[in-house]
């Protein structure tokens, strides 16, 4: 099954060639949280992390911190909801005692103060440390911000489970009131993108369906961030949000429950990844600028760690694992199509012929923005002429649909991308398409761009880097630049590992570029500041052939 491997299988092991790790072993809950559905959807491979390895807490965790936070919050609300401003030192002393106390009634968990965390200057943190850095989370932070009132508490640290499409889901509620207004603590910063703020209005969505099957009306929900002075997110339980939350959960817990079953489990790389445990042993990590190779330099597991292992899983590359939001490319035709400006070839039409969505305004906009012409009328037949002395002319033939350039097969990554009419989905040149077109989608969503120029500029930049470096090696790109690349050139081209190499050169400039972050540049600035990474780049790999010279 293991390609390369001893007889004894690690507990991870990432595969060589793809973005996939396989587990030893490895359960699905009985019963899934939020954050564990959340973990799942951001990354697959680290929430198996979180269920197969136990990760010391550092200084000044964020988890630590909120759960004492959360603590003090209880205690206040429960114990004192008519002092709008207490003593936060003292509520945090209390919170550790009622979670103390419930860790004791059942019999599990992990006591809320940590012993043995040590700083980076080697010093031991204590209890009062830990106590302090949560109070200071909450200092300005008054109860009547929650509500714009004082709180009427009904419940506190609420359990609540129940099945949400099929999928077994519990939580707890940080605070019911008697209003039916619903509130969870956030100790963290506002999300400032929407995708992050509607994730948390999907944990908010989850705890009115669940309190509503026990009965519990619930007449609003937010989040209330006590770090930036009580900011109240409100969550939209209108029925469409509430079902396409539902729908989520039913997606997301059945695959975790498949990607527990193959014990196989995508790797989702992401700025995110320097933050996880296993920053110094995924190989596909994306760990980019000083501040996040500082971060993931200071996660626990090291390379040499027994524990971890890279090498080969065959029968994978197929594996049906997806968190339901993404789906996958069929094969690499279109990306081809739209990289050479051709049409990938159309589906079969039905016998009926619905509406076509393209004639109203707004599919014509579309077309627009995307800049696709409008296909041509079919030509009217022209009336049959009578014979004449001059000769006939011979009429058009009809275009064709266009047919799939390459048939997909799933070979090795070091064999050829293309092999007798058959585009080895699996090879490196592939995969290295397949991540650009990714990275540029996602920079070009960041930076107002269109995708495809995006995707473009990128190709050729990476050309120029690999360039500067080998221009032995680098192989011309038919049409490249001129924005069309032959598609055979240009798989023949990333095939090689220098490409590989150049591109991650590349990003690591840019990373490192103020300008060219979200919001600093948009449209035809951004494009620029890759162009300008690219001449950095290609001088550091002058550098090196220099040093080797």
């Amino acid at each position: 099954m293991i390609e390369g491997m001893t007889d004894t299988e690690p507990l991870m092991l990432f595969d060589a060639d793809r973005p996939l790790v396989r587990a030893a072993g490895v359960r699905a809950p009985r019963r899934l949280s939020f954050s564990q559905l959340s973990a799942f959807t951001q990354c697959p491979g680290r929430w198996l992390a979180s269920r197969l390895l136990d990760v010391p807490p550092d200084w000044q965790s964020p988890l630590v911190l909120g759960s004492l936070a959360h603590g003090a919050l209880e205690a206040a609300v429960h114990e004192s909801p008519q002092v709008n401003a207490p003593d936060w030192r003292v509520e945090v002393e209390r919170g550790v005692e009622r979670i103390r106390a419930r860790i004791r009634r059942r019999g599990w968990g992990d006591d809320p103060l940590p012993e043995g965390v040590t700083r980076p200057d080697g010093s031991v943190v204590t209890a009062t440390d830990w106590m302090d850095a949560a109070a200071g989370r909450l200092d300005g932070f008054e109860l009547d911000m929650a509500l714009g009132r004082p709180p009427v508490p009904a419940a506190t640290e609420r359990h609540v489970e129940g099945v949400i499409q099929g999928v077994p889901v519990s939580g707890e509620v940080d605070y019911l009131d008697r209003s039916g207004d619903v509130v969870d603590w956030k100790t963290g910063r506002v999300p400032s993108r929407r995708d992050g703020k509607r994730a948390h209005a999907d944990q908010l969505r989850v705890y009115r369906m669940l309190l509503g099957d026990e009965g519990v009306p619930v007449a609003s929900a937010a989040d209330v961030y006590v770090t930036a002075g009580g900011t109240r997110v409100e969550a939209d339980l209108s029925r469409d949000a509430l079902e396409s939350t539902a729908r989520w959960v039913g997606q997301t817990g059945q695959a975790i429950g498949r990607a527990c079953e193959a014990r196989v489990f995508d790797l989702s790389p992401s700025p995110l990844c320097p933050w996880c445990p296993l920053a110094r042993v995924c190989p596909v990590a994306r760990i980019s600028g000083a501040r996040g190779r500082e971060t993931a330099g200071c996660q626990p597991f090291a390379p040499s760690d027994p524990r971890f292992a890279v090498g080969r899983l065959s029968g994978t590359h197929d594996t049906d694992i997806s968190d339901g939001k993404e789906p996958r490319m069929a094969d690499m035709d279109e990306l081809m199509a739209m990289m050479s400006g051709e049409t990938p070839a159309p589906k079969p039409k039905p016998k009926v012929k619905p509406a076509d969505p393209w004639a109203s305004e707004a599919g014509q906009a579309a077309l627009d923005k995307w800049g696709v012409s409008e296909p041509e009328a079919t030509p009217k037949e022209e009336p049959k002429a009578e014979p004449k002395e001059e000769p006939k002319v011979a009429p058009k033939p009809e275009p064709k649909p266009a047919t799939p350039r390459w048939r997909p097969s799933d070979g090795r990554p070091y064999d050829a991308p293309v092999i007798k009419g058959s585009l080895n989905t699996a090879s490196y040149a592939v995969t290295h398409l397949e991540l650009t077109a990714a990275h540029a989608w996602r920079y070009a969503v960041e930076h107002s761009c269109d995708p495809h120029e995006t995707l473009i500029v990128w190709l050729k930049a990476q050309w120029a880097v690999a360039q500067c470096a080998w221009p032995e090696l680098n192989p011309p790109v038919k049409g490249l630049a001129e924005g069309h690349p032959d598609p055979a050139g240009l798989l023949d081209w990333a095939q090689h590992v220098f490409v590989r190499d150049a591109d991650r050169a590349l990003r690591d400039l840019l990373d490192a570029d103020s300008t060219s972050r979200p919001g600093a540049a948009t449209g035809r600035q951004a494009l620029d500041c890759v162009t300008d990474a690219a001449r950095r780049a290609g001088e550091s790999m002058q550098a090196v052939r220099a040093l080797l010279a």
